[in-house]
């Protein structure tokens, strides 16, 4: 067999591999976004400061759940998005269903002054009173969403 040949079934059986390993057709999951009704902010007293924050709203049906809180900042906002998932072949009853969910926001870093979450149509603040340096002066942000 010449060396074109060889590349010839090797792409073939690479890109064989590569679609047979993705289910393109038919995923298994519905990938949605919350309806966030509330933010509560609780700033802990620690230094560096650390901020809490609790969500709640709604899932658009009995089968879907909360998957994951992306967390975006841009300069002095905080924009959270509440990812849900939920099967994508099962039959859910069309009711709306609450959720809580909570996390730190990544604070590490920031100059004093005031901040705003948002998440939906939902909308909180909090003032950091002094920078929020670590001890040994790291500044990198970290966060439990």
């Amino acid at each position: 067999m010449d060396w074109r040949r060889r590349i010839g079934w090797a792409a073939l059986l690479l890109a064989v591999g590569f679609v047979g390993g993705c289910d393109i057709a038919r995923p298994d999951v519905v990938v949605g976004e919350a309806t966030v009704e509330s933010i509560e902010i609780a700033i802990l007293e620690s230094f560096p400061v650390r901020v809490h924050t609790a969500l709640r709203g709604s899932v658009p049906d009995a089968c879907a759940e909360v998957d994951t809180i992306e967390q975006h900042r841009d300069e002095d906002r905080f924009l959270l998005v509440v990812r849900t998932r939920r099967p994508a072949d099962e039959v859910c009853a069309q009711v709306v269903m609450p959720f809580e969910a909570t996390g730190t926001l990544a604070v590490l870093g920031l100059p004093a002054g005031p901040y705003t979450v948002t998440a939906g149509e939902a909308e909180a603040g909090f003032d950091l009173t002094t920078d929020n340096l670590s001890l040994d002066g790291t500044t990198r942000a970290a966060s439990s969403f």
